[in-house]
């Protein structure tokens, strides 16, 4: 499997295990592969076949955007708009080939353009507008859904101004980054990540040349 292969790519840490690599096959399989190590640091065009292993019981090509929230937990945003919590059943360090526990855990997020988290429940949503939106998903570590009262707090809005970039993703504690259409990748500080409070530092551009990534991410969970 070559890597421009590979739909949604992201990374996740798990207590006690080095970091993982997941992505989505073009055949809708969902595909692990461990990273770090001297041998894995070397430069790769394809996946090897032994370090894949194919996470059955679901059809991951059907999502909207899927994000990892670290600690072997998974959420995507099917086309009808709802969000989808994933965890590996069984498993202490997320790369499990069985079966999955899925819940439906919230409803109506089919129109953000971007989503993804900084962890510990901590979930951000762009609005077609430019409007971030945070929210705090408390039950994200057994699943608790939108009919279980305190699973959820906000949404609050915490930024405009965020339409137009290609890629956001974030490194947890409330480290963003974005890709603007100029192929300029930024750095934004959330201080206020914790509650959903508006409080920000200045953001910083860190480097040219970004444009031609198809995706980029970092790791969530340590």
């Amino acid at each position: 499997v070559h890597w421009n292969d590979v739909g949604f790519l992201f990374a996740m840490a798990h207590a006690g295990a080095r970091p993982t690599l997941y992505g989505v096959a073009t055949n809708g399989a969902g595909l692990a592969r461990h990273i770090g190590g001297t041998d894995d640091r070397r430069d790769r065009t394809s996946i090897p076949p032994a370090a894949m292993i194919r996470l059955a019981g679901q059809d991951w090509r059907a999502l909207k955007h899927l994000f990892s929230m670290g600690e072997g937990i998974v959420y995507g945003v099917a086309s009808n708009g709802d969000l989808v919590w994933h965890r590996p059943k069984g498993a202490a360090n997320g790369a499990a080939a069985g079966p999955w526990e899925t819940r439906v855990v919230g409803v109506g997020w089919g129109a953000f353009t971007h989503v993804f988290t900084t962890g510990q429940g901590v979930i951000y949503a762009i609005k077609p507008d430019g409007t971030l939106l945070w929210y705090q998903h408390r039950g994200y570590l057994t699943g608790a859904g939108i009919d279980q009262p305190g699973a959820w707090q906000g949404p609050k809005q915490v930024g405009t101004g965020w339409q137009g970039f290609t890629q956001v993703f974030a490194a947890g504690n409330g480290h963003i980054y974005a890709i603007n259409n100029a192929g300029e990748l930024l750095y934004y500080r959330h201080r206020g990540w914790r509650d959903g409070s508006f409080d920000w530092d200045a953001p910083v551009k860190l480097a040219d040349g970004w444009g031609n990534y198809t995706q980029v991410f970092a790791a969530t969970g340590y």
